[in-house]
């Protein structure tokens, strides 16, 4: 039986790509997806998993690293395990630093690629170019699509679909291209295996499309209308069930205890009643676009009415594409697309406290499209409604969806804007105010700040937040450390200690209460106390390279200085290309005056941070003021201080008094004069102690260079 004309097999392979209607479209269609998305080259980081991924990820900041390539791909990240994903954001920061503007462009740009693919694939499988268009356009414009785009931790979300949609397109080519019994089909299982790749590198990045080889099996029946049996078709995908049972297992083992919400916190019940509301609240989000936000909360229970009106709504679409399956085959495959594509994501096993999420829809709602968009394909024919007039229909609804994008894009412009409408169209939102706080107080809007975080706990008390690096934490314990934070800021140590305290009873194993404790209590003069905290810190969290740093600089304050440099190794070598392990090793070797192993240090801290300007002016003070001849290089310490100075523009009295010691021990005494005078000038602008200064121009003024014993306390004595 010969196709029908709509559904008969598309061009392949180089008459497809020559097709001079398809590369203009293809190319208009990608340059008005950059367009619409270009204010995002103009955002901020979102102190939202932005944080986890980039910001506060020393390892990403690294850049592309053999070290770096080793931690994308071995242990939990973020509660995942996603290593392409990891590897994107290191070729980010290895290329363009922490410029947000270029990693939200990069963003961009794989949503562009993607909109393009999905265009290919779609006329690819039907023929039907009208179509194909419009399915891209919808999914390039749509506002449900802004979060996955405009959100720098969403890179998995672009980059997976990326992959995804390569290997459809592959399977797609591997079916369409076959070969009359007897003629060599290498190439044609070269596609298939093709595909088989690109799925694996999809799961990397994300393992959002572990449904894939269902859909493979829903496109056989329409469009591609395979021949061959069921059973056979199931059978030919066993690569891809078995990528997915992997993913699956990984992803298990990668959120669980961390990220994975128990039975307890979330019964089963209320997981059920979440799906079916959420689905019904996806199809809806997807026709009208309004109320977005970056967080919607769990509730503890919905209504009845909530209940049956999502069943009633999900029930009848299901019988009416299954009754509508052999003249329309569109709508089955569409709908189950959608459905299907939700399962991972749709809150049986719960991960966090949200009850859905736009950037969930990212390549689900493709189902949508395709059932109203080849629907209407289909009523065009049957109704003979004029071609002309469905154009500008669809016209209108395309430039809404701009529009309505172009607006969703301003509140993604930082993480106040964003938390300030999700608030405003979520209600009663205690995760979206304690984020709305933290943006206050980085800001240092302190007050505000404490405010916010008042009302989530009065929203939200007993709710769970999924924190930075993907594990999950009491709302009101991660509230309660925040407060600590803000009354740390405030210069309120006393607050501060309380609040860690109180948030150290609630939840026994919070690191960062232990460290920030350790902090504020060694500042304070509580040596042991400190102490305690900062091993009790290290023993939850052994893998983590500043609790070992932490603990080495206490060991050294309390004369344990082999345990402190056995402490000082291990942060080194958790994070090999980190500098400041090296730095603080030279600094614990000066309290002990061991000027010479100080130097060593110093020195390899410069060979991984060259630019690190108090390295440079711990080593140029050494080089010039060290009582062993065999150490000092007044040289070799001018240059090293005189790039300091320039790294902090001559204004940093520290440094400035570094250059006047090296000037002196180089014999450039009056260079060490005027140089000590302008330390002074910004010494006492500062409010700082001038006594030792003071005591160094005098010696500059007769002629001697000043030394240091690099002890507890430094000689005041000249040469």
């Amino acid at each position: 039986m010969k196709p029908s004309k709509k559904n008969r097999p598309a061009q392949s392979g180089p008459e497809f790509i020559a097709d001079p209607r398809t590369r203009l479209a293809g190319l208009l269609l990608a340059l008005v997806t950059v367009l619409v998305y270009l204010p995002v080259c103009f955002h901020a980081f979102i102190d939202f998993d932005d944080p986890s991924y980039v910001t506060d990820n020393a390892t990403v900041q690294g850049g592309l690293t053999w070290h770096g390539f080793i931690w994308a791909f071995s242990g939990w990240h973020a509660s995942n395990w996603h290593s392409l994903t990891w590897l994107s954001h290191q070729l980010d920061c290895q290329l363009f630093g922490l410029n947000a503007g270029a990693h939200h462009f990069i963003n961009v740009l794989f949503h562009t690629m993607n909109v393009v693919l999905l265009f290919r694939l779609w006329q690819r499988l039907t023929n039907a170019f009208w179509p194909a268009l419009c399915v891209a356009a919808l999914f390039a414009w749509h506002p449900l699509h802004v979060e996955s785009v405009a959100w720098i931790a969403e890179r998995k979300d672009v980059l997976s679909t990326f992959f995804g949609l390569l290997a459809l397109l592959a399977y797609v080519r591997f079916v369409k291209s076959r070969r009359p019994s007897g003629q060599d089909s290498s190439g044609r299982q070269k596609d298939f295996w093709l595909a088989v790749v690109f799925f694996a590198l999809s799961l990397m990045a994300k393992p959002m499309l572990v449904t894939l080889p269902f859909l493979l099996l829903l496109l056989d029946q329409w469009p591609l209308n395979r021949p061959a049996g069921f059973t056979r078709r199931l059978l030919e995908k066993w690569p891809f069930f078995l990528l997915t049972a992997a993913s699956c297992v990984v992803t298990f083992l990668a959120q669980r205890g961390q990220a994975v919400i128990s039975l307890q916190e979330v019964p089963l019940g209320l997981r059920l009643e979440n799906a079916l509301v959420a689905c019904a609240g996806y199809l809806g989000k997807t026709v009208w676009p309004t109320g977005l936000g970056a967080f919607y909360p769990l509730p503890d229970h919905y209504s009845a009415a909530q209940i049956g009106i999502s069943i009633v709504v999900l029930v009848a679409i299901s019988v009416l594409a299954w009754r509508m399956r052999k003249h329309s085959g569109y709508f089955l495959t569409g709908w189950l697309w959608f459905l299907g594509m939700l399962v991972p994501v749709i809150g049986l096993v719960q991960v966090g406290d949200q009850a859905m999420a736009d950037r969930y829809t990212y390549l689900p709602a493709v189902g949508l499209f395709v059932v109203v968009v080849f629907g209407l394909a289909e009523l065009q024919v049957r109704l003979n409604v004029s071609k002309t007039g469905l154009g500008v229909v669809a016209g209108l609804v395309l430039a809404g969806c701009v529009m309505v994008t172009e607006y969703q894009l301003t509140f993604w412009r930082d993480t106040e804007a964003l938390f300030t409408h999700t608030i405003a169209v979520t209600g009663n939102n205690g995760p979206a105010h304690m984020m709305l706080g933290v943006a206050y107080e980085r800001s240092g809007r302190l007050d505000e700040a404490l405010k916010q975080y008042d009302v989530a706990l009065r929203y939200a008390p007993a709710s769970t937040v999924q924190i930075e690096g993907g594990g999950k934490r009491s709302l009101a314990v991660q509230v309660e450390l925040l407060r600590g934070q803000a009354a740390e800021k405030a210069g309120n140590a006393a607050d501060a200690i309380a609040r860690y305290n109180e948030a150290l009873r609630q939840d026994p194993n919070l690191i960062e209460a232990h460290n920030n404790l350790g902090n504020l209590l060694a500042a304070a003069g509580q040596p042991e106390a400190a102490l305690a905290h900062y091993q009790a810190a290290v023993q939850l969290q052994p893998g983590q390279s500043h609790g070992h740093a932490n603990l080495g600089t206490q060991l050294a304050e309390l004369g344990r200085l082999p345990e402190a440099m056995a402490e000082y190794a291990e942060a080194a070598r958790l994070e090999p290309g980190a500098a400041h392990p090296y730095y603080l090793m030279g600094r614990a070797y000066l309290r002990y005056g061991q000027s010479a192993e100080a130097v060593a240090k110093f020195q390899e801290a410069l060979q991984r941070e060259p630019d690190d300007y108090q390295t440079l002016t711990y080593l140029a003070r050494v080089l010039a003021t060290a009582e062993d001849p065999q150490v000092r290089n007044g040289t070799q310490a001018v240059a090293l201080a005189e790039k300091a100075n320039a790294l902090t523009h001559g204004e940093q009295p520290f440094v400035l008094g570094t250059l006047a010691m090296a000037y002196a021990g180089a014999g450039r005494f009056a260079d060490a004069q005027q140089t000590a005078k302008t330390a002074l000038q910004h010494a006492a602008a500062a409010g700082q102690d001038l006594t030792a200064l003071q005591e160094q121009l005098r010696l500059y003024e007769a002629n001697q260079a000043w030394l240091e014993t690099f002890s507890n306390t430094p000689a005041k004595t000249g040469r």
